[in-house]
């Protein structure tokens, strides 16, 4: 049935940020109900409920070019007679990297069939009620620069709703959101999980929030920014004046989370760390220093007491502060090309240094003034600085235990029965940690009765060291603030959010606190687990399930990175990730449509875009060409020949436009994200050599495509171009060296660097020619000093698939181990980023996420290796069992085919190997030797 449904939201005057509706519809239905299908989409989220039951939220990422709407069926919602739908959304209006916010809009419709056959809809239009969402701020900064604006809730603002007719902002295919179309991929799961233990409970120094001010600087030099790029020129300076009451030491601490740079000036002069200032008014001056990177936002953090600010142009304003704009520096610009827009703006940096510098060296209040009169923007304080939490939490400061003022603390356990009273402390905030056991991702959900005005910082992080420090997740926002009203509060929270340890502060507590409940809703793709692995070693054992758990918390509406930095679908990553997936669970519908979302962004860009769809332009060809080898994945695992099909012109179109890009050497050259691994390759070149490796194995998978489809004509093109690239690399090859080298650099010369990278990649892609193959080998088992190694369990894929194809089992099997049990053995979960001895090693924390699917390749490889269950042909019709036995004596698993599930169990007994397997009828199985148990006699049989 078509939708008729118009796009609808509250009255608006200018760009929306963060803005939040409540909008309802009630309506009759009449009895003998049959079917009730809702259709429901929003620009950027929506929450459903029917009749107060929540139902889901959505909808799935998507182009504004090809947009989805969710199909649910709400027949067990809805009922006879009244009946009331609610929806919650909200429009982010600023760049994230999980889409592109067009404008707000919501859009709803409920087709009711009867069982008489009579049909019945409703729909959003101008008779709905909408309400701005008073409960949730607005004005809050983003999470991070991937992700939407924080959540700030105020509970006693809930109440203060004000409905109004809806406004129809566009007919169903008249708006900016086109071709939209049904959710292609499952539903997100909604499954409660409680703390498992209990960690601390504390007092904590009390915040003076008075002194704290974040400033969302790129939303108010740049209102309605969709971008989310680090080309983005913050030209703006912050002037006030300090009146001392007495002589005072003052600091100010500046944070923008990634190292921008900021200058101060004190009476025309500059400082740094703490300033004496004498009694009486004293000019201060705060200017950025135009480091380019992600940054939206910063903290001011004001070390001094006896002074308060004066608005130096008016004295008589309510914000001491003043926000300078200088338009004539601004610059907005794309990350497409990654170095030359920096050289752009040099003369326009430059320009506008002098200028700060001039300012600064003004100790004249008047003079000051009279120069910058005309850069003055205007702002309130509640405009100028948004509302912000994260520094309290990451500057928390312990007193002392607070096991007199938390009773029975276990009540909130699995299990647990009871309530939790938190008692006000004389001179701190109360905090609570608990232990979820391991990481995972949903929302928080509790009920509570309190008394009005109590702020509860609700935050979680990943790791906690050995020795009790915190790793706290750096520019990432990863928890939010809930100021409770008097009485009975129940709340679940908008935001995804994941960790492992979460914490609960109790700000402004006068009267006990009793929690109820207090659980996180997991929220994740639904996944079964089919696969599975066993063996007699539990190092292993461990290795896999903590992998798994990772590869889960990395699945929603497509494959992403990591569940608590960023959430985004990075297209290099949901290649390893699809792979593993596979086998585990057997999830198809999720790696398809990873495809088709990364295919479309060529709609966009010459080549595939490296995380889609996302407010952020940049390339990474690297993941473009990995792109077009999941196609080959998907296709060897499903025999999916249709889907293909559907992705040929795709296929053609990502090479043909990195062709445009193979220079007069005859090597792939772009000033793009050259990057391929954590690690210190020399890829901050245009020409670098992995990525006309990566388009050789790209091309590789297209030639195998091109097979399957009869496209013959196509295939003497791609050979002769896959054959030039081949020659050309092999023209770089370094007899002192035995190895390629990593980049050409721009002057000509060839790099010095050598990898282990392009030794692995060289050989997986048949790129080497014969004479070639044991420098190679030799260069990734046995690297030189000077040989830069994988530096990231991304890249260990790629070199895991080549020593595979050259028979290395026993070096995969050894490299899991040592790079998978440290992570074991510090109590990891879940996989990390980097191992422990990689490039992201955080100071005393040994890698920044520590979730990351990226590095689930043990599901893989040990299932492969291990159990030795490997497809022979596509769509899971016939596999070989070849266990590699070693030091072990049995193992067991399962691998989730596109048939079914097939189960393998082998156990040593003397010199004779059993082997049983079990599977889905019609696929064929065949044993092979391998060195490990060549010596053994085999049994092998199919038990039922």
């Amino acid at each position: 049935m078509d939708i008729k449904a118009d796009w609808i939201w509250r009255r608006l005057e200018g760009a929306a940020y963060n803005d939040i509706i409540i909008a309802e519809k009630e309506f009759e239905l009449k009895t003998g109900m049959a079917d009730a299908m809702i259709r429901i989409s929003a620009d950027s989220f929506y929450r459903l409920f029917v009749n107060g039951k929540w139902v889901n939220d959505g909808p799935c990422r998507g182009w504004p070019e090809h947009y989805y709407y969710d199909q649910i069926d709400i027949t067990d919602y809805l009922r006879p007679g009244a009946n009331q739908i609610r929806i919650i959304a909200c429009h982010y209006g600023i760049g994230h990297f999980h889409g592109v916010p067009r404008q707000p809009g919501l859009l709803a419709q409920i087709n009711i069939e009867y069982t008489d056959g009579t049909l019945a809809s409703v729909i959003t239009d101008p008779g709905w009620q909408v309400a701005p969402a008073e409960g949730w701020s607005r004005n809050t900064p983003k999470i991070s620069c991937q992700m939407a604006p924080a959540e700030y809730y105020d509970a006693r603002l809930e109440q203060a709703l004000k409905f109004e007719d809806a406004q129809v902002v566009s007919k169903t295919k008249d708006g900016p959101w086109k071709n939209i179309q049904q959710r292609d991929v499952q539903l997100l799961t909604k499954l409660p999980v409680a703390f498992q233990s209990y960690v601390a409970g504390n007092i904590l120094e009390r915040s003076d929030d008075s002194r704290i001010y974040c400033l969302p600087w790129a939303r108010l030099l740049y209102p309605g920014l969709v971008q989310a790029n680090r080309m983005l020129m913050p030209a703006f300076a912050l002037a006030t004046v300090i009146e001392a009451e007495t002589n005072i030491e003052f600091q100010i601490e500046i944070v923008d989370y990634r190292d921008g740079r900021y200058f101060t000036y004190v009476d025309g002069k500059p400082f740094r760390g703490t300033v004496s200032l004498a009694a009486g008014r004293h000019l201060l001056f705060i200017t950025h220093g135009l480091d380019l990177n992600h940054t939206t936002d910063i903290v001011l953090n004001v070390h001094a007491s006896e002074y308060h600010f004066v608005n130096p142009y008016d004295t008589a304003s309510e914000n001491g502060w003043a926000l300078l704009e200088f338009p004539q520096f601004k610059a907005n610009n794309n990350d497409l090309n990654w170095r030359q827009p920096l050289d752009d703006y040099a003369e326009i940096m430059a320009a506008y240094r002098k200028e700060m510098q001039r300012l600064g060296a003004i100790h004249a209040e008047v003079e000051f003034c009279q120069a910058t009169a005309e850069k003055i923007k205007k702002l309130n304080a509640e405009q100028m600085f948004a509302q912000d939490s994260y520094f309290r939490f990451i500057n928390r400061k312990q007193l002392r235990p607070a096991d007199s003022q938390l009773l029975q603390p276990e009540n909130l356990l699995a299990g647990g029965r009871g309530q939790l009273q938190v008692m006000p402390a004389d001179a701190g905030d109360p905090e609570l940690i608990y232990d979820l056991g391991q990481q995972n991702i949903g929302y928080y959900s509790f009920e509570l009765e309190a008394p009005a005005g109590v702020e509860i910082d609700i935050y979680a992080v990943e790791y906690i060291s050995p020795e009790g420090l915190v790793q706290y997740p750096g520019d990432h926002r990863n928890g939010m603030t809930y100021i409770t009203r008097e009485g009975k509060n129940v709340f679940t929270s908008l935001k995804r959010r994941s960790g492992r340890y979460v914490f609960m502060r109790f700000c402004n507590l006068s009267e006990p606190l009793v929690i109820k409940r207090f659980e996180l809703i997991e929220s994740t793709y639904p996944v079964e687990f089919l696969g599975s692995f066993e063996c007699a070693d539990e190092s292993l054992n461990k290795i896999w399930n903590i992998s798994a758990h990772t590869l889960k918390l990395c699945m929603e509406d497509t494959f992403t990175d990591c569940p608590l930095y960023e959430q985004t679908f990075w297209v290099g990553d949901a290649r390893n990730e699809s792979l593993f997936a596979y086998g585990v669970f057997g999830a198809t519908d999720i790696a398809r449509r990873c495809i088709r979302l990364a295919a479309q962004s060529l709609e966009r860009y010459p080549i595939v875009g490296c995380q889609v769809p996302s407010s952020w332009d940049c390339l990474l060809p690297a993941w473009s060409f990995i792109w077009g080898i999941s196609i080959w994945d998907y296709y060897w695992y499903t025999k999916d020949v249709d889907f293909v099909e559907e992705m040929w012109t795709s296929i053609l179109k990502n090479l043909h436009g990195a062709r445009n890009f193979i220079n007069s050497d005859g090597l792939f050259s772009a000033d793009f994200w050259n990057l391929f691994d954590w690690a210190g390759i020399d890829q901050e070149q245009d020409t670098v050599l992995h990525n006309s490796m990566f388009m050789v194995g790209a091309i590789d998978a297209a030639l195998k495509c091109a097979q399957i489809l009869g496209r013959e004509k196509e295939l003497d093109d791609l050979l002769k171009l896959k054959k030039e690239l081949k020659n050309t690399l092999n023209s770089y090859w370094l007899a002192d060296e035995q190895a390629y080298p990593d980049s050409i650099h721009e002057n000509g010369t060839i790099s010095n660097s050598v990898s282990q990278h392009t030794s692995f990649l060289a050989l997986l892609y048949d790129i080497a020619p014969p004479d070639k193959v044991q420098a190679l080998l030799k260069n990734v088992l046995q690297p030189s000093q000077k040989t830069v190694k994988v530096g990231s369990p991304f890249a260990i894929l790629y070199m895991y698939e080549m020593l595979e194809k050259f028979d290395r089992e026993d070096s995969i099997i050894q490299s899991i181990y040592d790079s998978y049990l440290p992570m074991i053995q510090a109590g990891a979960t879940t996989v990390w980023e980097s191992f422990a001895s990689g490039t992201l090693a955080h100071g005393e924390f040994p890698t920044r996420s520590h979730c990351h699917a990226w590095s689930s390749a043990p599901v893989y490889f040990l299932n492969r290796i291990v159990l030795g269950i490997r497809p022979t042909s596509p769509g899971g019709q016939a596999f070989e069992i070849s266990p590699y036995i070693k030091d072990l004596d049995w193992a067991k698993g399962s691998y989730a085919t596109a048939k079914g599930v097939l189960e393998v169990s082998w156990r040593k007994k003397g010199n004779t190997l059993e082997v049983n397997w079990n599977g889905p009828a019609g696929i064929g199985v065949s044993f092979r030797k391998n060195p490990t148990n060549q010596d053994c006699q085999v049994r092998l049989s199919r038990i039922n």
